[in-house]
């Protein structure tokens, strides 16, 4: 874009997937006093759906501050002063920018004039900040340090981002502006003062390949090395905690207090952490996306009925819109309008930025990941740090979470591990990821059938049986009620057809497990549905009966139990 234009450049950039309407641009430009202006419509797999909104530079005393702009799918604003700006005809991708055309003319350059940027965006130039804020730093000093303190699985990155190839797209998962903020933070982790850090930023490669000569440079490095030392040194004031009050027992338990607010009615706290783990491939996907868009549209999932439609975020780091469009048909799930979905999205720490102003541009109250292993940061440090960065992940996230008053919803893996003290001990990480969240839950198959435990802060532990079909999770009831009586008629039966036999005899009719056989015979002894005669068991109904309290023998002569020969000791 030639300078003599004197244009200032507003590129609207979508959230991932997404498409900026431009009528909804043009009612935020008619509100503060627009009327028409040259716009520019973006292409290409990255910019599609983005807008450059062209205005006249209000010049150097003037810096630009924008307001909150509520627009849908918006993902964030950058303004452009004095460096390039594709105009049309350009192409990327092989496709073409092209001007906004509104049927009665083409809002172009040489065709609509320049409107001038409102006087509320308007704020007086800080003369000189750039310069106050990096004096006194030695740029080849600085670096020396940076190169003497930074750990060692940081160099490789340092180096990239001082001297190495930025270009628009990501390297290594990281984007350029993303780079930045880590550049800071190693910065800060390894001593270096805030303007030393100003000025091994600035001068990066990554810095200058982003945003070159732009004018707004001063505000983006002043922001970058703020958010850097404001998050490790404590340079905000600690928020200072009153002292509750303070309760006598005889007051608390008198005390009428507000029963938890439920997203699903005693199993998904409005409010708060959830973990929702599973062995891979049994469903717990499906279950999430059920539960996302379900809440959503205000319907029934699970034989639960939420209590109130609720915006949902889903963010499904494993899959690809084709196949969620795909799964959205064969479940027949609802597609709200408020069960926003995206395939794309930052890690942490970033995420959480990105959410911060998420909840409360939608309205969201749950927020899905799916999965935590593709969420979180990467792993770093010994082996000994493991559980501390567990509970530092869950808390941060959790954090979030309490501060706007909504719900989230992790989706996890399980261990293969078998035998453990408790079910939580098979979801996969340390205790600090189990302790963190306020509710846990685990899908599990078994040969009996599918079960879903739950255990939380608000949610008393249980367990029910479920089955998948029509490619929906739908709760049967008490998984220790149904399983179990399907899973005693079915051994009732293997004894019948045996004329009685062992536990491993009956293991072998039915298939099922020799443990799980024990305990259901254990099960049925003890309700007097069977008797055990040395190491066998038989059927009460019709076989044998109880006399004086001895087992008596009945002229059936395929059992022909010795009379009171019951090693089991109980007379049965």
């Amino acid at each position: 874009m030639p300078a003599w234009i004197g244009a200032v450049v507003f590129d609207f950039d979508p959230l991932p997937g997404c498409r900026i309407e431009v009528s909804h641009i043009i009612e935020t430009l008619a509100s503060a006093g627009i009327t028409k202006t040259p716009i520019v419509l973006s292409p290409g797999k990255k910019h599609q759906g983005g807008v450059h909104l062209y205005l006249r530079d209000p010049g150097r005393d003037w810096d630009i501050k924008l307001p909150a702009f509520n627009l849908p799918n918006l993902k964030h604003i950058d303004v452009r002063r004095g460096n390039y700006v594709l105009l049309p005809p350009s192409t990327i991708n092989g496709q073409e920018y092209q001007w906004y055309d509104d049927g009665q003319e083409a809002w172009a350059l040489g065709t609509v004039e320049l409107a001038e940027v409102p006087a509320q965006w308007l704020v007086p130039a800080k003369a000189g900040s750039l310069e106050a804020f990096t004096a006194g730093a030695d740029l080849e000093a600085a670096i020396e340090k940076l190169a003497q303190k930074c750990r060692p699985c940081d160099a490789d990155f340092v180096q990239q981002a001082l001297i190495g190839h930025w270009p628009e797209k990501q390297v290594d998962g990281i984007d350029r502006s993303g780079a930045e903020y880590r550049l800071a933070r190693i910065c800060q982790e390894a001593g270096l003062s805030p303007s030393e850090t100003a000025v091994v930023v600035q001068f990066s490669a990554v810095h200058q390949a982003k945003f070159g000569e732009r004018r707004d440079e001063q505000e983006r490095l002043e922001s970058v090395v703020e958010a850097a030392f404001q998050a490790r040194t404590g340079k905000q004031p600690a928020p200072q905690v009153p002292v509750g009050k303070i309760w006598s027992a005889d007051e608390l338990a008198k005390a009428e207090l507000p029963e938890p607010s439920w997203l699903l009615p005693g199993l998904l706290p409005a409010q708060g952490l959830t973990v929702l783990a599973g062995r891979p491939k049994v469903g717990k996907y499906w279950l999430a996306l059920d539960i996302a868009l379900s809440l959503a549209a205000g319907r029934e999932v699970l034989g639960l009925r939420p209590p109130a439609e609720a915006p949902t975020l889903y963010i499904a780091l494993e899959d690809n819109p084709r196949r969620l469009k795909n799964r959205l048909e064969m479940a027949r799930l609802p597609a709200p309008r408020d069960g926003l979905i995206t395939t794309t999205f930052p890690g942490m720490p970033r995420a959480l930025e990105e959410l911060d102003k998420l909840i409360p541009r939608y309205g969201l109250k749950l927020i899905v990941v799916d999965t935590w292993g593709r969420f979180r940061p990467a792993r770093r440090g010994k082996s000994s740090d493991i559980y501390a960065q567990d509970y530092q992940e869950i808390s941060a996230f959790k954090q979030l979470l309490d501060t706007h008053g909504v719900a989230g919803l992790l989706v996890h893996h399980l261990n293969q591990a078998k035998d453990v003290e408790h079910w939580t001990d098979r979801i996969l990480g340390t205790t600090g990821l189990i302790g963190g969240p306020d509710t846990l839950l685990a899908l599990s198959r078994a040969p009996q059938g599918a079960v879903l435990r739950a255990i939380g802060r608000d949610v008393p532990e249980a367990e029910w049986a479920v089955k998948f079909e029509g490619y929906r999770w739908r709760m049967l009831g008490s998984a220790e009620t149904v399983l179990l009586s399907e899973a005693r008629k079915q051994v009732l039966e293997a004894l019948h057809l045996l004329n009685g036999g062992t536990p491993q005899e009956v293991a072998d009719y039915t298939g099922k497990p020799p443990g799980t056989v024990r305990r259901l015979l254990a099960h049925l002894h003890r309700d007097g549905q069977v008797v055990k005669v040395k190491g066998r068991y038989y059927p009460v109904e019709g076989l044998i009966i109880k006399h004086q309290g001895n087992v008596v023998e009945v002229n059936f002569t395929q059992l022909n139990p010795t009379r009171g020969e019951d090693d089991t000791n109980d007379n049965n």
